[in-house]
């Protein structure tokens, strides 16, 4: 019988490697398969080319949101009617 010793290592998680190159006051939330993202117990489309990314999000006014990708702003959304512009 062979017993194999499994080597556990020390990685970040994708939120914190993303929170690395991006300002800490950014929520940071993973999109879905479906190009999705999960605010306020919402599920709001974003892209389907963005599909299992970390995305940030600030706020930039009384319930105003920018979306950001790495140092890319994409888009913004009020969360009074959830509707995504940009």
């Amino acid at each position: 019988m062979r017993y194999h010793r499994r080597m556990n290592t020390l990685r970040s998680s994708p939120t914190a490697q993303y929170q690395k190159t991006n300002p800490r006051h950014f929520l940071v939330k993973k999109t879905t398969t479906g190009g999705t993202f999960r605010f306020q117990h919402k599920l709001l489309y974003l892209a389907n080319a963005m599909v299992d990314q970390h995305i940030g999000l600030e706020e930039t006014g009384d319930g105003i949101w920018a979306i950001h990708f790495n140092t890319v702003q994409l888009a913004t959304f009020d969360e009074r009617d959830y509707i995504i512009t940009g």
